[in-house]
């Protein structure tokens, strides 16, 4: 059964709720209408605009999301009607906002990526959870940052130097983490299909070698320092570590794979917004996948990133936005097709 809080107060009067969760990065959104009346001073102070109101969507009491409402469209036709409402996740403002002076200078020196990003977000009462292994937070030697880029670009450039996961929880917190493999969530295969499934591979953004050199190699005609392989005829690919930048050579040639590795893409329409366990559908998990109807005849793990979650007449539909699991987890990449 769904559930929605606005500022902490049960709301039951909501229709067409649209849930779209996503696990990389920090923005999830949501949708829905509700009747608006003037008259009723209760409902006309829970949507008044620029409140930036709370709201809490729950499944079966299980918390989807956190966040905040962000658009309001109010329509006089003659008599009360619905009004529609949408707002993303709690931490969705860091994407909007540029680092306020009162946190300047920009430039970091020898501080953790846990003391960056704490002190970056301390303002918009966020929080932020960090599973990642101690080497992960060692001190950057010097990081700058731009005045007027927003302080989510900032945190992904920070998290993605280092090949880490940024997204957040249920919760709207931020969560900076190195992926483990939760296990399969459901299996589909010619036995158990989707309603819809549609497999796009782009052949032109993957390649067999991926090379990364620092900079100072390159001046100095040293020889490339670290190449990751991916199971494709030879095409090769190199990215330069400019000065500056933390992290190793060896974790910018996994991300370079990894970031191609969404040249694969599954997306797949499901009449049920849960599995079979009656669990929901959310990003981070991971289910086994075969269909020979769209060439890929054995079975393989596939990450969820996103996930729509939509009452359609009443009918709940989730649509599944999914990549390769080797692109989130340190594992080997793996060719589907072979």
């Amino acid at each position: 059964m769904l559930r929605m809080t606005i500022n902490n107060v049960n709301y039951v009067y909501f229709s067409d709720l649209t849930i779209s969760l996503n696990y990389t990065g920090f923005v999830s959104q949501f949708s829905f209408n509700a009747p608006f009346y003037h008259h009723d001073e209760g409902i006309k102070n829970l949507f008044r605009p620029l409140t930036y109101p709370t709201v809490k969507i729950f499944y079966n009491n299980d918390l989807l999301l956190t966040g905040n409402i962000i658009k309001y469209t109010f329509t006089d036709e003659g008599k009360p009607g619905n009004a529609a409402f949408s707002g993303y996740s709690k931490c969705g403002i860091l994407q909007d906002v540029s680092i306020p002076q009162s946190l300047y200078p920009l430039q970091s020196t020898n501080r953790t990526l846990r003391e960056i990003i704490n002190r970056l977000i301390q303002p918009f009462g966020i929080k932020a959870s960090y599973i990642i292994a101690p080497e992960s937070d060692s001190p950057y030697e010097e990081t700058v940052a731009e005045p007027e880029s927003s302080i989510g670009s900032y945190i992904h450039q920070l998290c993605e130097q280092r090949n880490l996961m940024l997204s957040h929880d249920s919760n709207g917190n931020l969560v900076i983490s190195k992926p483990k493999h939760p296990g399969i969530f459901t299996n589909f295969t010619d036995n158990y299909r989707a309603v819809n499934s549609v497999l796009t591979v782009d052949g032109q953004s993957l390649y067999s070698d991926y090379t990364a050199i620092r900079q100072s190699s390159v001046e100095n005609e040293v020889q490339p320092q670290f190449t990751k392989k991916f199971p494709i005829p030879f095409r090769s690919i190199t990215k330069i570590q400019k000065d500056g930048e933390q992290g190793d050579i060896e974790g910018l040639s996994k991300a370079m794979v990894s970031n191609s590795g969404r040249a694969i893409t599954l997306n797949l329409k499901i009449d049920r917004w849960t599995n079979y366990q009656n669990l929901v559908y959310r990003p981070g998990y991971v289910v086994g996948y075969q269909n020979r109807e769209v060439g890929m005849d054995k079975l393989v793990n596939m990450f969820i990133e996103s996930v729509s979650l939509a009452q359609e007449n009443k009918t709940e539909v989730a649509t599944l936005s999914l990549i390769p699991a080797w692109v989130i987890f340190d594992t080997q990449p793996q060719n589907p097709f072979i």
